[in-house]
């Protein structure tokens, strides 16, 4: 039987692709709405920044994938003692990208997404695309992973900035090129990350790879730095500089 909330989705996700709000489904639905907004908003998010009719096979499409991520989730915490909703926000993270998948694909702006820079209409599906793939994604080594490779977005992002006259989003994408690689300092100080040593060892010649290559770029990339940005572009080098050694100084200590 067709549980009560899935139900509730399916027809939201239908009025959207026809016109409704996030607002709309919420206040129809109240008893729902704290686990349906993150999903819809995901979804429709990615739906405008996209400018893209949904294919005539979507509803059918999502549908089918709505009710295996339901039934997945629900097999899996049918014996939990937690309330039954404890779970939903991994779920609808996890259907979001479903959702942002199906409604976008069809024209490529997923994939025009992943090269998407600051201040570029595409740039908050990208973001939203990182968030969803770090919620899903529960292991200790694996988040690691993705901090390095999100740091590694931003440090790539900042290079092809630093020939703009744009600081503020020079400055924005410096700070969260520092967040990821805080947050991977903290798994790490935290004594968390690749239990296998040779893994963490692994991992930690990665970083150094990485940080490596992104402040040389960002140094050749300076050479073109407009004057009204170079305050900014330095200040992100610092930053990025801090940041990495920090990171790499918990990974070190976590490995002794």
């Amino acid at each position: 039987m067709v549980n009560e909330f899935e139900e509730v989705l399916s027809v939201c996700i239908d009025r959207i692709v026809m016109g409704d709000s996030v607002e709309d489904c919420l206040l129809r639905y109240p008893d729902h709405a704290r686990e349906l907004e993150p999903l819809l908003r995901t979804a429709i998010a990615a739906r405008q920044a996209g400018a893209v009719k949904a294919r005539p096979e979507f509803k059918a499409v999502s549908g089918y994938h709505v009710r295996a991520a339901f039934r997945e989730r629900t097999a899996k915490h049918v014996s939990s003692k937690r309330g039954a909703f404890q779970w939903l926000p991994r779920w609808a993270v996890a259907t979001a990208v479903v959702l942002v998948v199906l409604v976008v694909g069809a024209t490529g702006t997923v994939a025009a997404a992943s090269d998407a820079l600051p201040g570029n209409v595409l740039y908050p599906v990208k973001l939203a695309g990182e968030r969803v793939q770090m919620a899903v994604t529960f292991s200790d080594e694996g988040k690691a992973k993705l901090y390095i490779e999100f740091a590694d977005r931003r440090a790539a992002e900042l290079v092809n900035l630093a020939a703009t006259d744009a600081p503020e989003r020079i400055e924005e994408t410096a700070a969260r090129l520092t967040s990821n690689l805080a947050a991977l300092e903290a798994l790490a100080a935290a004594g968390r990350g690749p239990a296998d040593e040779t893994k963490a060892a692994e991992l930690e010649q990665e970083l150094a790879r990485h940080a490596a290559r992104s402040l040389d770029a960002l140094d050749k990339a300076q050479t073109e730095t407009q004057e009204t940005a170079k305050e900014a572009v330095d200040q992100a080098r610092d930053k990025m500089l801090q940041g990495y050694n920090s990171a790499l100084e918990a990974m070190q200590k976590r490995g002794r």
